[in-house]
């Protein structure tokens, strides 16, 4: 096979980013989209805080650049973590941020909110529809801080996120939230009810054939200081898919929980991508942190596939 000829000028940029980059800068969040494109109009956003705090609001702020102009600022809005951006077959923005109530007594707790740009593809990032996807409730976590979201081939939206410590949903639960671009009522659908564990971070996709699919990592842990009692962390990585009929159906992809690691490292898994073939196959990564002396470095890439023959 003959290489392919690399071009003989590569572009490259700064671009704006945040000034501190932790609890809730934009390099968090692997899971969820942060830039999307609409013909040569690239969206990205940018979370700008004044400090590393968790108790202070930040913002996320929408940016665009056309073909090799400048990159344009936008509009801007409260977050305590980063969102996502997915755009429509019509150009139009679609942003998700989650609003923390009061981020000075606690950052997970607010509203999931969507704003709509009809047109974005046109350039216009200032104007903006907005609507409530999930309502806030006092002193109790309604959505998870961190969504993943997708859209599908016919302008589907879907919102996901893991759940826990809510009165109205038994033990801890998966969530997603389902519209088509343009309609009015989301449609709440749950994938899971007492998993066991808090499965955050979802990948979330929405097939070809209609139907969403959801992966995400188990994050149980508990901020005492101790590294045993981390409940066996980022261990299990569990794939959520609704089959026919409407049923939610469930899978664990990966269980780490008993191996030798698990009892003093807080990691040894981590959900990588989601995706759906031209086929119709469903695709998952994931990566495994089985090193015995760096607990950061991956040791193993797998790639598994779902087709009508089942899963290999």
């Amino acid at each position: 096979a003959v290489a392919p000829e690399l071009p003989e000028k590569i572009f490259v940029e700064k671009v704006p980013g945040s000034r501190f980059h932790s609890p809730d800068g934009t390099w968090w969040g692997y899971n969820q989209t942060k830039i999307a494109r609409y013909r040569d109009t690239v969206f990205m956003y940018v979370i700008q805080n004044d400090d590393d705090s968790d108790k202070t609001p930040s913002r996320l702020v929408v940016y665009k650049k056309t073909g090799n102009s400048a990159w344009e600022q936008g509009a801007s809005f409260f977050t305590s973590r980063p969102g996502n951006l997915l755009v429509d077959s019509k150009g139009a923005l679609h942003v998700f941020v989650f609003e923390p109530t009061n981020a000075a007594r606690d950052a997970a707790i607010g509203k999931l909110m969507h704003y709509e740009f009809p047109n974005a593809g046109a350039g216009d990032i200032i104007n903006y529809q907005s609507e409530t996807v999930v309502e806030p409730k006092d002193n109790v976590e309604t959505a998870n801080f961190r969504v993943g979201a997708a859209i599908g081939a016919d302008d589907t939206l879907a919102i996901g996120f893991g759940l826990t410590n809510n009165p109205d949903y038994p033990g801890q639960s998966e969530h997603i939230f389902i519209k088509q671009a343009g309609e009015k009522a989301w449609r709440h659908e749950i994938a899971g009810v007492n998993l066991g564990h808090d499965f955050y971070y979802p990948f979330v996709l929405f097939g070809e054939n209609g139907r969403p699919h959801i992966l995400a990592v188990q994050d149980d842990w508990r901020d005492d200081g101790n590294p045993k009692t981390y409940d066996n962390i980022y261990q299990k990585i569990i794939y959520f898919s609704r089959e026919e009929g409407g049923l939610w159906d469930r899978k664990i992809i990966a269980d780490l929980s008993n191996h030798e690691l698990a009892e003093r490292r807080p990691r040894l898994l981590e959900q990588s991508d989601l995706y759906e073939d031209a086929a119709g196959a469903i695709h998952i990564l994931y990566k495994e942190f089985l090193h015995p002396d760096n607990d950061w470095q991956t040791s193993k890439i797998w790639h598994l596939v779902k087709d009508a023959a089942g899963w290999r």
